[in-house]
């Protein structure tokens, strides 16, 4: 892509990921701040259900902490990938009557989802000093997790979007997917908890390397990553797995992008 397509391209997805964040809560009373009441809300159930109903959180140093800060991760991969989905197909009108670039269109839905997380782990990084985490270098990490997590969440969104357009059932078999692997994730369990002949499986997930990860750097460097005692290799798979599933997702997009109006 050349220099000035790419400009053109971030420029619009600015533009869109800034309307739409103002059109989402527009004439709400608490307009932006659902933002954050929704994974407070969601993490007020599991936090009931799982740790002072089931005793998940047992023996798990501030778990309230490490449950929240993976709720925020989360939200954003699964709000991102779920309204990416049927982006193309929303914005049908716009397709077939503007020449634009179509990736604009999945890229400004996580543009918008991104102004939403950097809010929110704003918002827990203060509750964590509230709760007695104070910064440390190590949480200069964070970033670049957050920047992984963005990558994979590209990755799969694009993938998504372009299925989407040819087979619709796309929707809802992701819709109950992201279900599946919301469970298959270390968020509301610690990973302790996971078989050892499973850990592996478990932790390739780059979801789960990521929130793993961002516990460790933020909250609690005893928690660790799960990972110490896989080799080198194994520890680079959730790596490997996020570029793979951006390269696939931008190259499944950009075949499927030219005849997109076909489908709409």
């Amino acid at each position: 892509m050349a220099s000035g397509s790419l400009r053109q391209t971030l420029t619009l997805t600015g533009i869109l990921a800034r309307s739409e964040f103002k059109l989402r809560y527009a004439g709400s009373f608490l307009g932006f701040f659902w933002s954050v009441a929704k994974p407070l809300a969601l993490f007020g159930i599991l936090y009931f259900a799982f740790d002072y109903v089931l005793k998940f959180g047992s023996g798990v140093d501030r778990y309230p902490l490490q449950l929240l800060l993976a709720i925020v991760l989360w939200t954003f991969f699964a709000e991102t990938t779920l309204a990416s989905t049927s982006v193309l197909v929303a914005r049908a009108d716009m397709i077939r009557k503007i020449s634009f670039p179509r990736i604009v269109l999945p890229l400004s839905v996580g543009g918008t989802a991104i102004l939403a997380m950097l809010f929110n782990l704003s918002a827990v990084l203060v509750i964590c000093i509230v709760g007695g985490v104070y910064p440390t270098w190590s949480w200069l990490w964070l970033p670049l997790l957050v920047i992984q997590l963005i990558v994979f969440t590209i990755g799969v969104s694009l993938m998504l979007a372009a299925l989407f357009v040819r087979f619709r059932d796309i929707g809802q078999i992701w819709d109950l997917g992201a279900q599946m692997l919301f469970y298959a994730t270390p968020i509301i369990y610690p990973v302790s908890l996971v078989p050892v002949h499973l850990q592996t499986l478990v932790l390739s997930n780059p979801l789960a390397q990521i929130i793993q990860d961002a516990r460790l750097v933020v909250i609690d460097p005893a928690t660790g990553t799960g990972r110490e005692d896989f080799s080198v290799l194994v520890q680079l798979i959730p790596y490997g797995l996020t570029v793979l599933m951006f390269g696939l997702g931008l190259y499944v997009f950009n075949r499927a992008a030219d005849r997109v109006a076909e489908f709409v």
